[in-house]
């Protein structure tokens, strides 16, 4: 069974692409007009599997780059939608 990957350099590019292609300043127009109504998550108490996975990969990743375990928490706990999470904590180590 191969597993999917992507090239960092292809990964780049793709961000590029997204953040060139994104309309920003018609989302900021549209959500301004009733940002109430705009606010598609349903958060719960748990985080996702999928988020788990991915704050575990970010974890890894800056733990290579040599951030402390305490600060590489810390880096994940301010991220979107992790911050919602604190109990994340217990799935890095």
């Amino acid at each position: 069974m191969s597993q999917d990957s992507i090239s960092k350099g292809d990964f780049k590019r793709v961000l590029k692409v997204i953040g060139e292609t994104t309309p920003v300043e018609a989302i900021i127009q549209y959500h301004s007009e009733d940002p109430e109504c705009h606010e598609l998550r349903e958060m719960s108490s748990e985080p996702a599997p999928e988020h788990i996975d991915f704050a575990k990969k970010i974890f890894s990743e800056l733990k290579q780059q040599g951030y402390a375990r305490e600060r590489a928490v810390q880096q994940i706990l301010n991220i979107e939608p992790f911050q919602s999470y604190p109990q994340l904590e217990e799935y890095l180590k």
